[in-house]
Parts: structure tokens; sequence; C-alpha cells
């Protein structure tokens, strides 16, 4: 019986010692967790009175630390990708924004910057993979522009032309669409239109001088037409 007695006595020890040891590390869990959330918060309020100021490489120190203490934030990821496009350091931007749309798959403007960077890249199923993630989350003239641009940065004239009408469909007084469609009938030699299209753009934009530029172009290569189609023929 004494030794039964011995060893409740002993578990009652034990089961106490386990008990005080587990409030003493929760407390210790929480302060760690206080402090941490501290330091977090100071390289956010750090790192976007940064980008305020114009200080970006200070805000990208800042954000990198926060990261490194804590992945799972898209803002962050968001505020950094940023900071690296303004900084033309690409390639991070590429990795930073990747993570953003993981962890917040809606996020346009993400898969827009991506879009963008693939296509200078010259990643073209990349570059419009991300423009058609993101109109599934936003039905939006610019990214439908966008995807125009891509398609036509990649000689795929017929789906840039398409996309182009569709943004003038949605969105008439859109002065870049008809100049890129004007573009468009340049390349393919489709002087008439392309004037038509180009002089469209200048009556919703008159100041702009590219408008004027290439309008002058397509009138002079207009004129010329018949002349370089005989000395084709020829």
């Amino acid at each position: 019986m004494t030794g039964y007695k011995t060893l409740c006595i002993a578990l009652v020890i034990i089961f106490t010692a386990n008990v005080l040891y587990s409030q003493d590390n929760d407390g210790s869990t929480q302060d760690d967790l206080a402090n941490l959330t501290k330091q977090l918060d100071f390289y956010k309020q750090e790192g976007l009175k940064a980008i305020r100021k114009g200080e970006y490489p200070y805000a990208m120190n800042m954000f990198e630390k926060y990261i490194e203490l804590d992945d799972s934030n898209f803002k962050i990821h968001e505020y950094l990708g940023q900071v690296y496009i303004h900084l033309q350091e690409y390639e991070k931007a590429m990795s930073v924004i990747e993570r953003a749309v993981e962890l917040n798959p809606a996020y346009v403007g993400g898969h827009m910057h991506l879009s963008k960077i693939y296509r200078d890249y010259g990643y073209e199923e990349l570059a419009i993979e991300h423009l058609q993630e993101a109109m599934k989350h936003r039905k939006d003239v610019e990214i439908i522009y966008q995807l125009g641009i891509t398609y036509e940065r990649f000689n795929r004239l017929d789906k840039a032309q398409e996309a182009f009408e569709d943004v003038i469909l949605l969105a008439p007084d859109h002065a870049d669409a008809f100049f890129s469609l004007g573009l468009l009938h340049f390349r393919k030699k489709e002087f008439d239109q392309a004037i038509e299209k180009i002089r469209h753009a200048l009556l919703i934009s008159p100041d702009n001088f590219q408008y004027q530029t290439y309008l002058e172009k397509a009138q002079t290569a207009s004129q010329t037409q018949p002349e370089m189609n005989g000395k084709d023929n020829d």
C-alpha cells in the first residue's frame, strides 16, 4: 500500500511539474509572438514610409526582412514585387509576385505584372496565361488590351486584332486601342484602314505626338503603295 501511495505522489508531482512548465512555456511563446508581431509591424511600416519617400532600396530591405520572418503575408509580397519592378529587378519581382498570386489567386495586379515581365522575357504562354487568369477575377478592358498587346508582340496578329476590337466595343473612347489597331493594319500594309483607325485615335487624344507621327507614316505609305506594288510586280 505504501508503494502505491508513493507512486501516486510521484505521478502528482510529475503532473504538477508538467502543468507549471506548460504554463511557463505558453507564457514565453506568447511573449515571443508579441515580439515577432511588433518586429513585423516595424518592418512593414518602415517599408511603406520608405516607398512614400521614394527610398526604394530601404523599402526593399525592410520587406525582405519581413518575409524572412513571415512568408505568408500576401500584401508584403505585393509591396516588395512593386519595389523590385521600380528598381528593375525583374527576376526577383517574378519570384515574389508568383508567391503573392499563390497566396491570393485573385490578385489581378500581380497577374498583370507577371504577364508583362514574362512578355518582356519572351515567355509567350506564361504571359497569356496570367492575363487569362486575371480576366477570371475581373472583367476589365485594360486586361483585354494588354492581351492584344501580348498577342501582337508574339506576331499573333489576328488574335491581337480581335482583342483590340473587343476593347473598342467595350470602350469606344479607348484611344490606344484604336491606335494599336491602326498599327496592326499598317503592319499588314492595309494603309487606308491604318489611317482611319489612327485618325480616330487622334480625335480622342489630339495632342498625342506618337499618333500624329504614325498617321503621317501611314499617309505616306498609302500614297506610295501603287508605285511599290508596281515594283513588286516587276
